[in-house]
């Protein structure tokens, strides 16, 4: 008996182990060529491909289609198969009889699921609607993604670039040096200009370790924002001044409120809220299912009598069926039902009002980006306007100083401006790029 009963045993589990799948995920590297310039297109393309937040974005949509089928395993018939052995002992007093009953059973059986008053379907429709959110939170991850990438690119440019000034400024100090020094001499300066140069070249210098400091940072944020190693050296490719063209400041707004995936991801859970107000109000419904069973038995139940000893009867079992119908109604449940459907509509209330709220976020990021957007435009025009001058005065400063009718101090002004002047259009220039980025995340672009 035992030996069929291991025999059916291990048939169960090859069935079982049949239908068991496992999926195994291998994570793929991103080969960079490091070699190259990278432009901005190019550092998206990278980050998209191997940022972890969007990897985990993308484990979490997976993760919603799959409840999407698990809400659906109800329309589907529920298939068991159990099996076992036992040993039953009876003992009639009055006939001095024993019975015993050695049984291996197996026993299938199926239930499905008739009519439940849609809870089924709003459990479906929550999960479809809680998928379309994670498909928005995907969305918004990729855009958030894609802006920081933007914002890191051109803070390296522009990190690279104050490099630069900083570098001519040191030069530029340096020959102010040599100069004063030949000029005190040669004794047509005093001392005075060679103190004042090599201060201007302690300040060069230390701005231009400052700069060369923000210029690491740069370099490690971009690598950052891009899910790459900070030790890279990455090398990006300039960019040049095009206007972008916008539309007007309503029409943006409009235009985010209908691609922004926030606001969409809401709506998804709106949807999703709508749908478990209905399964909490199907709660007060009965829920019809038919069921049916089927058992194989392999065993006896021997009868032994006392009195007359070797007249044991040993009766065969054998195999049976059943099925039926049930229609389960709840009665009283504490008022769980009605709890639950309170809660179902507080929380699409509390929904609409989040959005509403979303909404007015929205509108307020795509007024200050549009606003820092064209305050960067106007900037631009007068920096470079001022730029130009302040290159104009320091030719000026240095020739009236060659020519020795002017101070060191004066040329150090104007060397000063000059410095403010091409740092100021540089923020401006990469405040501009910058703004585009943010305006273009906010119209959900």
């Amino acid at each position: 008996m035992f030996k069929r009963c291991r025999k059916y045993i291990l048939a169960i589990i090859s069935i079982t182990f049949l239908f068991t799948q496992h999926t195994l995920a291998e994570e793929k590297g991103i080969d960079v060529d490091l070699s190259k310039e990278l432009t901005i297109d190019v550092c998206v393309d990278i980050a998209l491909k191997n940022h972890p937040t969007l990897k985990a974005a993308d484990a979490s949509f997976d993760a919603s289609k799959s409840q999407v089928w698990e809400s659906r395993s109800a329309y589907f018939p529920q298939i068991n198969i159990s099996t076992g052995y036992s040993e039953n002992y009876s003992t009639s007093t009055t006939l001095r009889k024993d019975t015993v009953t050695e049984a291996f059973s197996t026993t299938m059986s199926v239930n499905q699921k008739i009519y439940d008053f849609e809870r089924t379907g709003s459990a479906v429709d929550s999960a479809k609607a809680n998928r379309d959110a994670a498909e928005k939170e995907r969305e918004k991850a990729r855009d958030d993604i894609i802006v920081k990438v933007k914002e890191a690119y051109f803070g390296l440019l522009q990190s690279h670039r104050m490099v630069g000034v900083n570098e001519v400024t040191v030069n530029q100090a340096k020959a102010h040096l040599r100069r004063a020094k030949a000029f005190f001499e040669v004794g047509t300066r005093p001392k005075f200009d060679v103190t004042q140069a090599e201060v201007e070249l302690n300040n060069a210098n230390l701005n231009l370790q400052k700069a060369q400091h923000a210029l690491q940072i740069a370099k490690i944020t971009l690598s950052n924002s891009m899910g790459l190693p900070p030790n890279l050296d990455i090398k990006i490719k300039d960019v040049t001044y095009s206007e972008k063209l916008y539309p007007s400041i309503e029409d943006a707004i409009a235009e985010s409120f209908k691609t922004r995936p926030e606001i969409r991801q809401i709506d998804a859970r709106i949807d999703g809220a709508r749908a478990g107000v209905r399964g909490a109000i199907a709660g007060f419904l009965p829920i019809i299912s038919a069921n049916g069973s089927y058992t194989w038995q392999d065993g006896d139940a021997i009868t032994k009598d006392y009195p007359v000893v070797g007249t044991d009867t040993k009766t065969p079992l054998e195999n049976y069926w059943g099925w039926g119908i049930t229609a389960t109604l709840p009665l009283f449940e504490g008022f769980l039902t009605t709890a639950k459907v309170s809660t179902a509509r507080a929380n699409l209330m509390s929904l609409r009002y989040q959005k509403d709220n979303l909404q007015q976020n929205v509108r307020l990021e795509v007024q200050q980006a549009y606003l820092n957007l064209d305050d960067a435009k106007k900037r631009i025009s007068v920096m470079e306007s001022n730029l130009q001058k302040a290159k104009e005065n320091f030719a000026i400063a240095e020739g009236r100083y060659n020519a020795g009718v002017s101070s060191l101090i004066e040329v150090t002004d104007a060397q000063t401006a000059l410095t403010t002047a091409e740092k100021d259009y540089t923020q401006a220039f990469y405040d501009y790029h910058i703004a585009a980025a943010r305006l273009d995340k906010a119209l959900g672009r």
